[in-house]
């Protein structure tokens, strides 16, 4: 499904470098998701709410170079690339919709996204060491 995305971007006319930034950001999102349960392996595409709202605090916490926070630019651009490729699976009929696991996944990830200009901030501050 990735490569048919990838291509998708292609015949679109972004360039290799933009391509290339997709599919990295997909391969993070893939190697946490499969590092989050490596005896049951995940179908990434069949992420849930709860996996992406976890994906995200991970990058905030621990999900940068050397185990530090991820750089709040990397954190957005990641989410964007995302986001687009979920939506695309969506319109091309692989997956309905992003589903919830659990009733409070929605309510966590409001409060994820709440506080993520916060730690943003204390992270371009450097609260967050460097």
């Amino acid at each position: 499904m990735l490569e048919e995305f990838l291509h998708h971007l292609e015949k679109k006319g972004l360039s290799h470098k933009t391509v290339k930034s997709y599919s990295v950001s997909w391969k993070r999102f893939e190697t946490w998701m499969q590092s989050t349960s490596p005896d049951h392996p995940i179908e990434v595409a069949y992420a849930t709410q709860r996996d992406i709202a976890d994906f995200k605090r991970h990058l905030l916490v621990a999900g940068g170079r050397g185990g530090k926070p991820a750089w709040p630019a990397t954190n957005q651009l990641t989410f964007v690339h995302l986001n687009a490729i979920f939506r695309f699976f969506a319109e091309q009929g692989y997956i309905l919709t992003i589903r919830s696991d659990r009733s409070k996944s929605q309510q966590e990830l409001a409060v994820l996204q709440s506080g993520l200009p916060a730690m943003s901030r204390m992270r371009c501050c450097g609260k967050f060491g460097t």
